[in-house]
C-alpha cells in the first residue's frame, strides 16, 4: 500500500499545489479589489467634504459681497406679504403677481439667482442655473422648448 500511496501522492501533489495557488491568487485579487473599493469610498467622502467646505466659502463670499441687496430684497419680498393684510391692496398684489408671471422665464430665473446670491444660498442658485430656459414669452407654447413640443 505504501507503493500506491507514493504513486498517487506523487501524481496528485502537483495538482493540489496548482489548485492551492489558483485559490490563493483569487483570494489576493479579491482582497485587492476590496482595498481599492475602500480607497475609492474614502476619496468620495473627502470630495463630498471638500464640496461642503467650498459651498460654505461660496455662501460667506456671497454674503460679504452682497452689500445693500439683502436689505433691499427683504423689503421688496416682504411688501406683498404685508400688503395682503390691507383689503384695498389685495387686488394690486394679485395683479402684480399675474404681471410677474407673464415675464419671460429667463428673467424670473435671473431674479431667483440674484436673490439666492444676495442671501448666500448656493443650492437655490444652482437650481436656477441648472434649469433650461429660452429667451421668449412665458406661458406660450414652446416657451421652454424651441421646437414647440412639450
Amino acid at each position: 500500500m505504501s507503493i500506491l500511496a507514493k504513486l498517487f501522492g506523487g501524481a496528485v501533489a502537483p495538482i493540489v499545489k496548482g489548485v492551492t495557488n489558483v485559490i490563493a491568487e483569487k483570494q489576493r485579487q479579491k482582497a485587492m479589489k476590496i482595498e481599492l473599493e475602500g480607497a475609492i469610498q474614502k476619496q468620495r467622502l473627502k470630495n463630498v467634504e471638500a464640496g461642503r467646505v467650498a459651498e460654505v466659502e461660496w455662501n460667506k463670499a456671497s454674503i460679504k459681497k452682497a452689500g445693500w441687496r439683502p436689505g433691499f430684497l427683504t423689503v421688496v419680498l416682504s411688501a406683498p406679504m404685508i400688503l395682503v393684510f390691507f383689503p384695498p391692496m389685495v387686488g394690486y398684489v394679485e395683479d402684480g403677481f399675474v404681471a410677474l408671471n407673464a415675464t419671460p422665464e429667463w428673467y424670473r430665473a435671473l431674479i431667483g439667482v440674484m436673490v439666492a446670491s444676495a442671501f448666500g444660498i448656493k443650492k437655490i442658485s444652482d437650481y436656477f442655473m441648472d434649469k433650461k430656459f429660452t429667451v421668449g414669452d412665458a406661458g406660450k407654447a414652446g416657451a421652454s422648448d424651441p421646437s414647440g413640443q412639450s
